[in-house]
């Protein structure tokens, strides 16, 4: 049996991550990093004690591994979360040496997916040093800054480099392990800002047979069932079908959600020069979402966030409602051309059609917490994205041992429609501590529909050089043209708008090996987006906005592979952005453009293999964002982290018997670009005891153990979007392997 972190062979590559299941696994050593995260005082606490370790201690146990594995070069270290594939695929489009890559790269894998019971993003992706929540729609998607910088939804994610438009939230059933590339990266994917994208690695066929499946059980009637199975159907062609289906309530009420997935991989390899596969993911969500708190409007005026009000609280009908249907195909194809020169080919297309009725608050809290129950409205839109791209690589040197030259060219297309009713037949007045929910559903007809639709076309070169075998220079540039089309055919204001856009970005850096297991980079880069946004003052589109970023970090690993350390100090200027307007009264929020952001980080990230059967990862991230005003960005933390310890017995009556012990942790933010009120910080902890055999494991997971209350993201405006963190839920998981 082998277990899926393994992968299917990649031409002469290997795996894609990790290795088996197995507590102790043998590896080579001088392997790369991946990323955690820590709140101040206990991630100080740790990682100081981590970096305290006497060294002795920690390289005495590396020479004892290898004295019992009797060879030089290998060691016996505990490798259940770590990232153990040495190179990156999608960060320069390349594979590429961890180690000397120009960027800070965090990686989620697929076995710390499962332990900490992550089913989709909102789960997992605050483990990443510096990348942060910023709205939660009750399942239907969610939205995150890296950097304090918001992801872009059209282009900011991406499924094993492919194109991905991420207004639904991926099932983790299908995914293998989160990458996520910090700072601009204009030069290979076209429109982004300065935070950085975010890359699903999906499953893939594997060289073994293989079967899994799982149950779970919790808290708030909380059910779901996976299956994932594996079949290699000859020495070059392979299969793999996963699935999820599951449903939940919530502690808000009428608040619920559904949701079921299915994906299909093959994969062919008819010679050894050629390798083509295909993927196909559907997954539909339905349900009842919450649409967030209303701020309070205080006597004088000033705004303030209700963090009081209980969880229970929704504001709403018990007759809202959304139906999520999300398609996606991927096609890839490999061929070597000659001697290190490769083509590769990659084609995409995302299906995607929403529909939500919903009745939201139509005004502030007063002192009473009496608000409007207004905007009522009935709204769809459909979404079909479209992506080709062609890239040319050759290999320098033997083997391309002395670094690559890549030549790239790409297309996509996204048609988007929207279309519904936001009129306000009824408004009354009402309490939020008032628990009933049911209003007459009003008849809303659709009385507006808007098309938009933008083509985007990139050409890119970027080489790697390695004029010394410790040394690694990278440049790189891409010229793109983009055009937005819109057309509103709404009743009250229509407008039509047609404009483009023309960039060049680039980007260089340099990266060091120091010794064997440290590393030194720098770098510099700088990224656009077109923005879809529209002045809200004059009424016409933003325009461009563009990114550059500094960065300088050291990467680590340390005794064998038993400790990495990754540092990372960045600082990134934005100019003409677009921000919400802070004059604006009404449930908006309109755009206006917000001129120059300027974001100072520093990032450490460490990961540490104890003892046998102890791992621990952590990280943290400090901020300090900037606009023109003086204004911190909406929803930027001055810090942020969280980690995740865990320890399986080695021996004894308890072996296989394990504790585990999370938390994420936030400073406080602000919840508006007017700095005019705040989110308070929060810490959320999560406690486990487990159970891992060969042929099953079992987890008994809580969640947000110690049930704290926080307002953790917002929309920005002043009637909704402010909404808390799940509240304390047990769950229990059961694991079957074949």
């Amino acid at each position: 049996m082998i277990h899926p972190s393994s992968g299917w062979i990649r031409g002469k590559q290997g795996g894609r991550m990790g290795y088996s299941e197995e507590q102790i696994a043998r590896v080579p050593t001088g392997r790369n990093m991946f990323t955690r995260g820590r709140r101040l005082g206990a991630s100080c606490a740790v990682i100081a004690f981590i970096i305290a370790t006497p060294a002795s201690a920690l390289a005495q146990a590396s020479a004892d591994s290898q004295a019992e594995s009797g060879r030089d070069d290998e060691i016996v270290v505990s490798a259940r979360y770590a990232n153990r594939d040495e190179r990156s695929d999608t960060a320069l489009k390349v594979p590429t040496d961890i180690k000397e890559l120009p960027m800070n790269v965090g990686i989620l894998t697929e076995n710390f997916l499962k332990d900490i019971n992550a089913q989709d993003l909102n789960d997992a992706i605050e483990f990443v040093s510096a990348v942060n929540l910023s709205r939660n729609f009750s399942g239907v998607y969610d939205q995150f800054t890296i950097r304090g910088q918001f992801v872009d939804q059209v282009n900011g994610y991406r499924l094993d480099g492919s194109a991905y438009v991420n207004f639904v939230s991926p099932d983790f059933s299908s995914i293998e392990a989160i990458e996520v590339l910090k700072g601009p990266v204009s030069t290979l994917y076209g429109r982004g800002i300065g935070g950085g994208v975010i890359n699903f690695v999906s499953k893939k066929p594997l060289k073994e047979a293989f079967a899994e499946a799982s149950l779970q059980f919790g808290s708030f009637d909380q059910k779901r069932g996976t299956i994932d199975v594996s079949i290699p159907l000859s020495s070059t062609f392979g299969v793999r079908f996963s699935g999820a289906i599951g449903e939940t309530e919530s502690a808000t009420d009428v608040v619920q959600n559904e949701k079921s997935s299915f994906y299909a991989v093959a994969r062919w390899e008819p010679t050894e020069n050629t390798s083509l596969m295909a993927q196909y993911t559907l997954q539909q969500n339905s349900g009842v979402p919450w649409n967030g708190l209303p701020l309070r409007r205080t006597s004088a005026g000033k705004l303030e966030v209700p963090d009081e009000l209980p969880r229970h609280t929704f504001v709403g009908a018990d007759w809202n409602n959304f139906d999520l249907d999300f398609q996606n195909v991927n096609l890839m194809g490999e061929q070597v051309l000659g001697d290190n020169l490769r083509l590769k080919l990659r084609g995409s297309y995302t299906y995607l059609n929403r529909a939500i009725t919903s009745a939201r608050g139509g005004s502030t809290l007063d002192s009473t917490n009496s608000y409007n129950l207004a905007g009522f409205f009935d709204y769809a839109d459909g979404y079909d994205n479209y992506s080709t791209e062609v890239n040319l690589v050759k290999g320098l040197g033997s083997d391309g041992q002395l670094g690559s030259i890549l030549l790239g060219a790409d297309y996509s297309k996204l048609n988007m429609k929207y279309y519904g009713n936001y009129d306000m037949p009824l408004i009354v007045r009402k309490v939020i501590t008032d628990r009933n929910y049911s209003y007459a559903q009003p008849d809303l007809r659709p009385n507006f529909f808007a098309g938009e639709a933008y083509e985007a076309y990139g050409t890119f070169v970027q080489a790697t050089v390695k004029p010394i075998e410790k040394l690694t220079l990278l440049g790189g540039m891409r010229y793109d043209w983009f055009e937005n089309i819109y057309d509103d055919k709404g009743t009250a204001e229509p407008r039509d708008y047609v404009y483009d856009v023309k960039k060049l970005t680039y980007r260089v850096g340099a990266s060091y090996a120091v010794t064997d297991e440290v590393s030194l980079y720098s770098g510099y880069s700088t990224g656009f987006d077109p923005s879809f946004a529209i002045n809200s003052l004059t009424g016409e589109p933003m325009g461009a906005e563009t990114a550059r970023n500094i960065e300088v970090g050291a990467k680590g690993d340390l005794f064998g592979g038993r400790l990495t350390v990754n540092t990372a100090l960045f600082h990134t200027r934005r100019k003409n952005v677009p921000v919400p307007n802070p004059d604006q009264i009404g449930s908006g929020p309109d755009t206006v453009l917000g001129g120059e952001q300027t974001f100072k980080g520093f990032e450490i990230d460490v990961a540490a293999s104890l003892v046998p059967g102890w791992d621990l990862y952590s990280s943290f991230a400090v901020l300090d964002a900037k606009d023109e005003d003086g204004n911190t960005p909406r929803l930027v933390p001055d810090w942020s982290g969280s980690f995740f310890s865990s320890y399986a017995f080695q021996a004894g009556p308890l072996e296989n018997f394990g504790v585990a012990i999370g938390a994420r942790f936030s400073d406080g933010r602000p919840g508006n670009a007017a700095n005019s009120y705040f989110l308070r910080s929060y810490d959320e902890w999560q406690a486990q005891l487990f159970y891992r055999a060969k042929k099953f494991d079992v987890k008994l997971s809580v969640d947000n153990a110690f049930n704290n209350k926080s307002i953790v993201s917002s929309e920005g405006g002043t009637l909704s979007g402010l909404t808390f963190n799940e509240a304390r839920s047990v769950v229990l998981t059961a694991v079957f392997r074949m």
